[in-house]
């Protein structure tokens, strides 16, 4: 394993490519195939639930009400795409997820790349889309690949972050990018916490970007507060 020493890309040959491709291409099949095999479970149900409403504002309240520890953003993902496709089976309630842990797929690629060799890179990329783990909440209608997604999206701004700190462009893209982790689970804090780690303690040549990281991802989560606030009252 070879760990790059700058945060960049070499152009990719034809045949790197086509490997890259043919990962991707196994990713579509493994999480595609049988995807409505199995009926929605209880989770999945209440997802379902939720998504089935007639407006978003009854599915803002369904959600606090069914499933308060969970934020917004997958069942109104599935909201739209629900009446986008006119349909509610096991397939159309499961499409994104699988969507997303392919797309996740790329993404690992994509971080990879900017951290070690491409050998390296193309092996964890294929681990990941052959992980039986993976592949299970892929294909599971709940957020759970939608978070791996948006979490990756935001490590790959992180990775540009760390290497052009002063573009207020990739600042406010990292400040977007958090937010959609909150709005997808709160939870996203740990992973948050991960980056905080590196900088304070890691990474001495970027503590100079601590403060901001600190300020942007509070703000990032500000946003999210409009959601516990409305829990927290309608729980009392």
């Amino acid at each position: 394993m070879k760990l790059k020493t700058e945060n960049r890309i070499n152009p990719l040959s034809a045949k790197q490519l086509t490997i890259i491709g043919l990962v991707i291409t196994l990713a579509i099949f493994l999480r595609f195939y049988n995807l409505d095999y199995q009926s929605l479970w209880s989770d999945e149900s209440s997802t379902a639930y939720q998504a089935q409403q007639s407006t978003i504002k009854n599915l803002w309240q369904k959600k606090h009400q069914h499933d308060p520890n969970n934020a917004i953003l997958h069942p109104l993902l599935v909201y739209f795409h629900i009446k986008l496709v006119d349909s509610r089976t096991e397939f159309h309630l499961r499409f994104l997820p699988a969507i997303f842990g392919i797309g996740s797929i790329f993404l690992f690629f994509m971080c990879a790349i900017r951290l070690f060799d491409f050998k390296t890179s193309i092996l964890g990329s294929t681990l990941l889309a052959i992980s039986p783990i993976h592949i299970h909440y892929s294909q599971e209608g709940r957020f759970y690949s939608l978070l791996v997604f948006v979490i990756l999206i935001n490590f790959f701004i992180f990775l540009k972050l760390l290497k052009n700190s002063s573009s207020k462009k990739i600042w406010f893209l990292y400040f977007l990018s958090t937010s959609v982790c909150f709005w997808t689970h709160i939870l996203s804090m740990y992973y948050l916490a991960g980056l905080f780690w590196f900088l304070a303690f890691k990474g001495k040549k970027f503590r100079s970007i601590l403060l901001r990281f600190v300020i942007s991802s509070f703000i990032s989560l500000l946003t999210y507060f409009p959601s516990l606030i409305y829990w927290i009252k309608n729980k009392s």
